[in-house]
């Protein structure tokens, strides 16, 4: 993830491909949802939260990564 702090984007770098991404806040309410990607690499949009810590889980076909980032 990166970069990290960040503003309105957070790019994510895998060596899978990408299947799905959900943002969670620190109370672990589920903020977003975004699914089949299909690619290593990506960028998302974070414009739109509000500024503080964020918990990022990434799915591969053979793998689940967790991963915080912050908002700023």
């Amino acid at each position: 993830i990166y970069p990290n702090p960040s503003g309105d984007v957070i790019n994510l770098r895998a060596q899978e491909d990408i299947t799905g991404v959900q943002i969670y806040n620190m109370s672990g309410k589920l903020i977003t949802t975004l699914t089949t990607f299909g690619q290593p690499n990506q960028t998302i949009d974070i414009s739109d939260f509000i500024d503080g810590m964020y918990i990022l889980r990434i799915e591969t076909e053979e793998n689940v990564y967790t991963e915080k980032f912050v908002k700023r």
